[in-house]
């Protein structure tokens, strides 16, 4: 079987985390850091062009499934295009192509409104609440609402059109190389001059961060999990660390998938001392 892997928005921060997964990766963004053209196989368009994206596709064993408009606050008419619409049309081509398997980034605003609800209580350590891939699901934004329809979507492919198998993962807090730990949001919130170090905003946002971050070893570690896995053709997985904050559930994915995260985010009692004097 080959080994040729596919990912989507490789260039984002989830997708740098993935470049280093074994197998020979194609490497598809709309935007390609022109640091890796001519050195690994690389691919720059729209996920919206289908002659592309067939060509990028021809014979990988998997896609990593990661193009998307990235922002919670992204408008309708962004996630239709590039999230739901995006999705289905690469679905469609993953079918004809005869991949195997699609690794789906969904998110945790799928079920976004239980920390809505729950805030900021449910930021603390000992809170009580768990929600697992069987909890009803609450988006709470069109950016959740898309990603609600891409597992939807991928379910059909692979349980009705005898397409990919689909394995969604609802991701967390990832972030990028330089600030892969817990304090990346609020020293970002700080330089941008929105809030100051130690202030009520500051503190919220990184015991938020503490209870959803996925570092990105632990990424490399479940999608890599997920592209071994010989489970069900559809299953939902989440994508935090282990987290002592954690609402998440990420027992079922230690059960089923072996996931074995090394981090949590508890564990980190300040930024790092370059970014705390910058």
């Amino acid at each position: 079987m080959s080994d040729k892997i596919l990912i989507t928005g490789a260039f984002g921060k989830v997708g740098t985390a993935l470049h280093d997964l074994p197998g020979e990766l194609v490497l598809y963004d709309q935007q390609v850091d022109p640091a890796y053209k001519g050195k690994v196989h690389t691919v720059e368009g729209l996920i919206q062009d289908r002659p592309l994206l067939e060509k990028a596709m021809q014979g990988c064993r998997a896609v990593v499934h990661l193009a998307a408009s990235p922002e919670v606050e992204a408008s309708w008419e962004d996630v239709l295009r590039n999230n739901i619409l995006g999705t289905q049309r690469l679905l469609e081509v993953a079918q004809a192509a005869g991949v195997e398997r699609v690794i789906f980034a969904s998110s945790n605003h799928v079920v976004g409104m239980v920390e809505l609800d729950n805030r900021p209580a449910i930021y603390e350590i000992g809170h009580g609440i768990r929600v697992t891939k069987d909890s009803e699901r609450c988006p709470d934004s069109y950016y959740g609402v898309s990603k609600a329809f891409g597992e939807d979507v991928g379910r059909y492919f692979a349980e009705m059109e005898g397409g990919p198998r689909f394995y969604a993962l609802r991701i967390g807090g990832v972030h990028s190389a330089a600030m892969d730990h817990p304090y990346s949001v609020a020293e970002a919130e700080v330089a941008a001059g929105r809030c100051q170090r130690g202030d009520a905003d500051y503190e919220l946002i990184v015991k938020r961060q503490k209870a959803i971050w996925l570092s990105r070893r632990d990424l490399r570690k479940l999608v890599q999990r997920c592209l071994e896995y010989d489970g069900p053709v559809f299953d939902v997985f989440y994508g935090v660390s282990n987290n002592a904050a954690r609402w998440l559930d990420i027992e079922y994915a230690k059960q089923t998938l072996g996931y074995q995260p090394q981090d949590n985010g508890a564990e980190w009692l300040a930024a790092p001392a370059a970014e705390a004097q910058a």
